[in-house]
């Protein structure tokens, strides 16, 4: 098992002082021969220092340098998908088996003549993944030394974006929280408006009682003035009867001293 990194990254800045972001994908494939051969490669390939490839730098545009990035790394990555897809269908086609039933004595001389050739087939396109697989890596060496990609540059790349990642988990913790407060906040809205709803409604209730007190008022007002009319009339009529019953004697008093006159 052999791991390929495909690499992206962004370099900014002259000579001397380069800013790298990277992100790395790793594609994993079934290397059986090639452990070898790589090593071989990677021992006849000349180390090339940081100070030898540093002054072919030139400062690109940023979105140059990106789009440029991408693309190399979407092309390894589409290399190495095809050489993974063209080996399942292979193996697929080995595992499919002859017609159904006995076969004949010719088939069997015909599966014997295709075996050898099978086989050779199977080497080829053994060693031909195995060149891909070597070409893979010395792009992705190659990408490396063109984008000034070292191990310091990587762990400041990884430093950086673990940084970006807390930040921006922090910043997810941090929204989460103005939401929380904000709906608290609305709540509160909610329950300062239904509390001037009841208060008006109570302000309501308390006018329609003193205007009922001031209607009880009134009747009670009117009834005591009729009341008073009642007696002043009752009065009235008691002082006519008492006049008509002073007359009603004066009159018998004088109808008696007619009488009693010769």
């Amino acid at each position: 098992m052999a791991t390929v990194t495909a690499v992206t990254t962004t370099a900014t800045g002259t000579v001397g002082a380069i800013e790298t972001t990277t992100e790395t994908t790793t594609i994993e494939t079934t290397m059986t021969a090639t452990t070898t051969r790589t090593s071989a490669i990677e021992i006849e390939r000349p180390t090339l220092r940081r100070e030898e490839f540093e002054g072919d730098l030139v400062p690109m545009p940023q979105d140059h340098q990106e789009k440029e990035a991408a693309r190399h790394a979407d092309e390894l990555l589409a290399e190495v998908e095809a050489e993974k897809r063209a080996k399942g269908k292979k193996g697929k086609k080995k595992k499919k088996g002859g017609g159904a039933g006995g076969a004949g004595p010719s088939q069997e001389t015909e599966e014997g003549a295709e075996a050898p050739s099978e086989a050779a087939t199977a080497e080829a396109a053994k060693k031909a993944e195995e060149e891909r697989m070597i070409r893979l890596l010395e792009k992705c060496h190659e990408e490396r030394i063109r984008l000034g990609i070292t191990a310091e540059s990587q762990a400041a790349a990884s430093a950086e974006v673990a940084k970006a990642a807390r930040l921006d988990a922090e910043a997810d913790e941090a929204e989460e929280e103005a939401e929380a407060d904000k709906e608290e906040e609305e709540a509160a809205v909610a329950a300062l408006a239904a509390a001037e709803v009841a208060r008006a409604e109570a302000r309501a209730a308390r006018a329609e009682a003193r205007a009922a007190l001031r209607r009880a008022d009134l009747a009670l007002e009117g009834s005591e003035t009729a009341l008073e009319e009642a007696a002043a009339a009752a009065e009235a009529r008691g002082a006519a009867a008492a006049a008509s019953m002073a007359r009603a004697v004066a009159a018998r008093m004088a109808a008696d001293a007619a009488q009693e006159r010769p």
